[in-house]
């Protein structure tokens, strides 16, 4: 009989101790994090509101596209003065439905933007928390996702508050950042998403920019090897120290016939010019090598497409 006693005894324990782990756990950032992913995937709007301070998250995340616009970093469209009324209303039917993308802002292209990022956003693939800062009542989670194959991975900042035990998402505080990474992918979701028109216009358009582009390089290059006494750079960077060439600061990003949009650069140490140099990046290739004066200095799209019957190398 008394061993029954112990052991019921110890029963009690675990099972005390069981439930005082679980309600601590409930009152972790990670328990809040597992709930709202939950929530997401089950499209449970009111859960989904329970771990999110709505006002608060919006506040921050329209701060964090505010920056990033004013550093022109980010797709315009992201910064509409009209964005932050709709953008609460645009996430709980995102959440409540899945429709995110298309036309979910309605028809107008200046908000392509936003149904292309959440498009792009909703096919990272999470892959684990891979840190916890906790400071009073407030936690930074530094969460990682991979877009398709990409090694490495993509961290998102998120700021939860603890109101009662519970902790609440309030902010996504490096989004900006992380919206610039993913920039080239979310340009091609907003071609892709384009009529067959618009498309036409803006290839027209860009096709024109990078010719410009090409036009402002070769210039560059040109004066340097009047300035050096017959000498071309052998990197792009000696166009731009100073910004006595090209007043930039890293190469421009194009979007080229069939590519996602780049600012590749990619150099070639060859006698020749042929097409089998080019790997169709979708950016640009120079020839830098002083062992081959024939090809040094060459300057050149990383293209094999054909626009209007011609090669894009060739322009």
């Amino acid at each position: 009989m008394k061993k029954i006693f112990i052991i019921l005894a110890v029963l009690g324990f675990i099972l005390i101790g069981s439930v005082i782990v679980f309600f601590l756990y409930r009152s972790t950032p990670t328990y809040a994090l597992k709930q709202l992913a939950g929530a997401i995937t089950s499209h449970d709007t009111e859960r989904f509101e329970e771990y999110v301070d709505m006002d608060a998250t919006t506040d921050g995340v329209l701060r964090t596209l505010v920056k990033a616009c004013d550093e022109n970093m980010i797709a315009s469209a992201l910064c509409s003065s009209t964005l932050k009324p709709m953008l609460k209303e645009y996430l709980l039917k995102c959440i409540d439905t899945d429709s995110c993308g298309g036309n979910s802002f309605g028809d107008e292209s200046r908000f392509r933007g936003v149904s292309s990022t959440v498009e792009v956003m909703k096919k990272l693939k999470y892959c684990g928390i891979k840190n916890i800062k906790k400071e009073g009542k407030l936690a930074t989670v530094d969460v990682c996702f991979n877009y398709a194959d990409q090694k490495e991975g993509l961290t998102l900042e998120l700021k939860l508050k603890n109101k009662k035990s519970k902790w609440s998402l309030v902010n996504l505080s490096n989004l900006g950042y992380f919206i610039v990474k993913l920039q080239p992918l979310i340009e091609a979701q907003k071609y892709a998403e384009m009529s067959p028109l618009e498309k036409e216009e803006m290839d027209k358009k860009e096709l024109d920019y990078v010719k410009q582009l090409l036009f402002s390089f070769r210039s560059a290059i040109q004066v340097f090897y009047g300035d050096h006494e017959g000498v071309f750079p052998t990197k792009m960077e000696e166009l731009m120290e100073d910004h006595k060439y090209l007043n930039i600061d890293e190469m421009p990003y194009i979007k080229l016939l069939g590519h996602a949009k780049t600012n590749s650069l990619r150099y070639i140490y060859s006698s020749t010019e042929s097409p089998k140099d080019l790997t169709d990046s979708g950016g640009y290739v120079y020839y830098a090598s002083p062992k081959y004066p024939g090809t040094w200095g060459s300057f050149k799209l990383d293209c094999t497409h054909k626009n209007n019957g011609k090669f894009v190398y060739e322009y």
